[in-house]
């Protein structure tokens, strides 16, 4: 993991100190950097944090991630039962795209963060920034955010 350091500086003047100017140093503090910026997996289901497991496949103009508990997911399955389904646009930006969780569908802004993938095994890495929550089917909440790491398997037949 990559990491920052992030200065906070007080504004005001020395040559006019005010009572509400503290004369300490500015706080330092280091935060840890994903890649491309995007801030590292977070996924909770009904506030419990879910340790996942993503598969990717190719469908047109657009990837569609399927997201599972971890170790759940193989390529060899020709349409996983997966927990909730990201996609994002092959387009290197940021897009409005969804997430659907359930019957459920929530927009949210996906982003590719790195090389998109070749052949089938490559990485795809996919970033959900800001969060998202979707209600699935009204009883179970979901929220999404960070970089998901997904396996390519192809194009979708």
């Amino acid at each position: 993991m990559r990491w920052a350091l992030v200065i906070v500086a007080a504004c005001g003047s020395r040559a006019d100190p005010s009572p509400h100017v503290s004369p300490s140093p500015p706080p330092v503090k280091l935060v840890p950097i994903d890649a491309g910026g995007c801030p590292p997996l977070s996924i909770t289901l009904d506030g419990k944090p879910l340790t996942p497991s993503a598969i990717a496949r190719g469908t047109g103009a657009a990837y569609e991630i399927d997201v599972d508990r971890a170790g759940s997911l193989a390529c060899e399955q020709r349409k996983p039962a997966a927990l909730f389904v990201v996609g994002a646009l092959r387009a290197p930006s940021n897009t409005m795209v969804g997430i659907d969780f359930g019957s459920h569908s929530e927009r949210a802004t996906t982003r590719i963060v790195g090389a998109s993938p070749t052949k089938p095994g490559d990485p795809l890495d996919v970033c959900v920034d800001p969060p998202v929550t979707v209600n699935g089917d009204g009883h179970m909440w979901l929220t999404v955010a960070g970089l998901i790491h997904a396996t390519y398997c192809g194009e979708s037949p």
